[in-house]
């Protein structure tokens, strides 16, 4: 059964294409903020309705796999979270949820009758929030028609935008704290940010490009292309050059995940190689990974050493600023008190010490954020979308099928690697609380799913 879809010109899938990668380009240059309603996030929100619009009257969805149709239904569900979270209820209704009993007595001190409210307990926040899932969406929609090297030019522009974050890094460290290349107001100013407001997440994106780094590199290695060697030196430049910038950003959940990914990224290109020259390729991702050490070591080691060794892990403010928000994921359960407001929950419910100490906009852990925020039904959503992965994830790491593209294969490998870590590092920081790395894990998410059987034929099908 056809879902909505209209006939569109052929050149359109191509332009479509052309325009996700601008986007993507713009959410590198201007996503890179967690701060909710940021003026920077704007210009890419508003960019993504013509790529979703497209993608919405294009996709046949009735041609689309099962596990893409299953995707669709959790992606649709959290986009439905902070819809419903926005209807206005009556006071009987909104009163006795679980958690509001405070707002409640603000009305009563103030001799006002209860009015008309939402789930939410700061409805603007939550729009902001439904906002910023436009562009992941868009994404993912658009990459689901998109051929196989429609997608790796996709992945090609992560990679650049990676090694443009890699010079940038290295002279936001030249400049010092004053640097004009720091490009928000609230910052590390002793770190590598890159394009973004947060060392943390300039580190999460570095390490999700290890494995399409990885995956890059095998595409070139069995290319007949004249730039062969040009592609392999590139690829083996930018794998040593993400491990300087990890040690530059001094995160420490950064660098270990991203040792994690080059370990298993030189194992998917060894998997990915038969023959006699599988040693070569062990040899070579074995020297690799050495001389990436050896130049982090050299350029950032000293300093991260001497962070873990001034801040005490099992002291860190995020420690407490999770204890009691499990206090309050438990006081607004089952409903949560609306997406984007963990700011205001954390004022209101903290500890005065704990919210005097410091300003905390996020949890520091995304899973217990979003326990809060939205209750059960964001629980549920985690649940599925698990599942989802795991499947997707065993799709990729089947046995190559016969007539089966070997570089399409590691690339869906690479992206599921990729997408674990983002989700791992999630328990202790948020990086998918920023529209680049939330477009970056959607893209990863799409790359581990085969195209629809719509998408445009390769060139000499």
């Amino acid at each position: 059964m056809k879902a909505l879809s209209i006939p569109v010109p052929r050149v359109a899938p191509d332009i479509a294409s052309l325009y996700a990668g601008f986007l993507l380009v713009l959410a590198m240059l201007f996503g890179g903020g967690t701060r909710q309603g940021a003026w920077s996030d704007v210009p890419i929100e508003l960019a993504s309705l013509p790529l979703l619009a497209w993608a919405i009257f294009s996709i046949d969805f009735g041609r689309l796999g099962r596990l893409a149709r299953f995707g669709f239904v959790i992606m649709a569900a959290i986009v439905l979270i902070p819809l419903v979270q926005l209807i206005p209820l009556p006071p009987a209704l909104w009163s006795l949820l679980p958690g509001r009993g405070a707002v409640v007595d603000i009305y009563a001190a103030a001799g006002t009758p209860l009015p008309w409210l939402a789930v939410s307990l700061e409805p603007s926040a939550t729009w902001l929030s439904l906002l910023s899932l436009l562009p992941a969406v868009s994404i993912v929609l658009a990459m689901l028609v998109m051929s196989n090297a429609q997608r790796w030019r996709m992945v090609s522009i992560v990679l650049a935008a990676a090694a443009a974050g890699i010079v940038l890094d290295l002279l936001q460290i030249m400049g010092g704290p004053d640097s004009p290349l720091r490009f928000y107001t609230f910052t590390n100013l002793d770190r590598a940010v890159g394009f973004f407001a947060n060392a943390n997440h300039n580190a999460a994106f570095l390490y999700a490009a290890v494995p399409l780094t990885a995956a890059w590199a095998k595409a070139w290695a069995d290319s007949r292309s004249p730039f062969r060697i040009v592609g392999l030196v590139a690829s083996a430049a930018l794998f040593c050059a993400i491990f300087v910038a990890l040690a530059l950003t001094h995160s420490r959940a950064g660098l270990a995940l991203g040792l994690v990914a080059a370990i298993v990224a030189t194992g998917l290109v060894v998997g990915a190689t038969r023959g006699p020259t599988r040693r070569r390729v062990l040899i070579l991702g074995t020297v690799a990974n050495v001389a990436a050490l050896l130049l982090a070591f050299q350029t950032g080691f000293v300093s991260l050493s001497q962070r873990i060794e001034d801040q005490d892990v099992f002291q860190d403010l995020r420690w407490p600023v999770a204890e009691s928000t499990f206090k309050s994921v438990k006081m607004f359960f089952p409903v949560g008190s609306g997406l984007g407001t963990f700011t205001q929950v954390h004022e209101m419910y903290a500890p005065r010490t704990l919210a005097r100490e410091a300003y905390v906009n996020h949890a520091h852990d995304d899973w217990l954020e979003l326990g809060l925020e939205a209750g059960l039904p964001a629980m549920v959503l985690v649940l599925g979308f698990l599942a989802w992965y795991a499947a997707a994830a065993a799709g990729a790491w089947r046995p190559q099928a016969a007539g089966e593209s070997p570089a399409n294969k590691l690339l869906a490998r690479a992206a599921s690697v990729s997408v674990l870590l983002i989700l791992v590092h999630s328990a202790v920081d948020y990086p998918l609380r920023t529209i680049a790395l939330m477009m970056v894990f959607a893209m990863c998410c799409t790359l581990m799913l085969p195209p629809s059987p719509q998408a445009a034929p390769e060139r000499g099908e």
